[in-house]
């Protein structure tokens, strides 16, 4: 029986993180209902995946990606997952030497939404999972924030942005820029040498045109 059993187990296991790459940037109910499990099996499963180096949770959020060694090994994956496991090391560091909050951002309906966000959290509000609009209308309420789009083969694909508690002065502005532009080769480079199963892949349109009409505001 229990060698009937592990088979069975390990076959299951490997379905869910299969969706679970073809889900990422997932979050635990949506990935529950996906596998067809309840809140608790979910959670251990997830879990399981975490402690065993298959997945990770985003940082200050709830999000859950696969980690390199699983993207290696699954296909296919989620555009957007690989590229929220590729940024959060370099969007931590980031926000560290900033001293500013640091974010990546994808789109989400006819907004963005925080996936990766630095721990330095000097603003209030920003954090994996928020959804906003884009533009912004209510920008003159919020922190100022220097944002720019993260290309990948040429397409933009999400919008990387720092933000600040209060107004930045123009050197300041500049460095920040820099340092974002610098952000953004790496990310890209990153997701460019992460090793991945030889599968056909493409960015959506409407996930690239989203993000180049958000940053034209």
């Amino acid at each position: 029986m229990t060698s009937t059993h592990r088979p069975n187990g390990l076959s299951k296991g490997l379905r869910a993180l299969e969706k679970l790459a073809v889900l990422a940037p997932v979050e635990p109910p949506a990935f529950a209902r996906s596998v067809g499990l309840d809140m608790v099996e979910a959670a251990q499963l997830l879990e399981a995946f975490e402690t065993n180096g298959y997945a990770r949770r985003v940082p200050g959020g709830a999000f859950f990606v696969l980690t390199p060694l699983a993207l290696s090994m699954i296909s296919p994956s989620s555009a957007a997952g690989r590229l929220v496991s590729c940024a959060i090391e370099p969007v931590v560091e980031a926000g560290d030497r900033l001293g500013y909050v640091v974010a990546l951002s994808i789109p989400h309906g006819r907004g963005l939404m925080y996936c990766a966000v630095s721990r330095c959290f000097t603003a209030v509000g920003i954090s994996p999972g928020l959804r906003r609009p884009w533009p912004d209308f209510a920008g003159a309420a919020l922190p100022p924030e220097v944002a720019l789009p993260l290309y990948i083969d040429g397409a933009a694909v999400a919008c990387l942005s720092v933000h600040a508690t209060s107004p930045l002065i123009e050197a300041e502005m500049v460095s920040v820029r820099s340092h974002l532009e610098g952000l953004a080769q790496q990310v890209a480079q990153d997701f460019g040498q992460l090793v991945v199963p030889a599968t056909p892949f493409s960015w959506r349109r409407d996930a690239a045109a989203a993000v180049a009409s958000a940053l034209v505001h």
